[in-house]
């Protein structure tokens, strides 16, 4: 689990990779919207469930920014794969030991991007 303290604030970066947890993770209803994201993501049946859940801690701007969110991340990530962009050197060097840690570097979209072969 990789922490990462501020003066304001405690986060919890893993909860990125390993999804939801029993403990907070140091954003308000993080967990509630990790678990949406991971559902639209996944696709799953939890969708509505997760959403709703999102809904009662956030309300109804919340639930659709969320997924305004959700939806841009996505449409991002699918034209920088789609157009092969690289982590540019600098930014590689960088973050290579925090991609590592929270565990960015095994999803198959970082394939030739930030590990040293794009």
């Amino acid at each position: 689990m990789l922490r990462v303290s501020s003066q304001e604030d405690d986060l919890d970066l893993g909860a990125i990779t390993e999804g939801p947890r029993e403990e907070d993770i140091g954003v308000p209803y993080g967990n509630e919207l990790i678990a949406y994201a991971d559902a639209v993501v996944a696709r799953s049946p939890d969708i509505a469930t997760t959403r709703d859940a999102v809904q009662q801690a956030l309300g109804d701007a919340g639930v659709v920014g969320a997924a305004a969110v959700i939806a841009n991340f996505q449409r991002m990530v699918r034209i920088a794969d789609g157009i092969g962009i690289n982590i540019d050197q600098g930014l590689e060097l960088a973050s290579a030991d925090f991609r590592e840690e929270i565990g960015i570097n095994r999803f198959a979209s970082a394939e030739g991007r930030g590990r040293g072969t794009g």
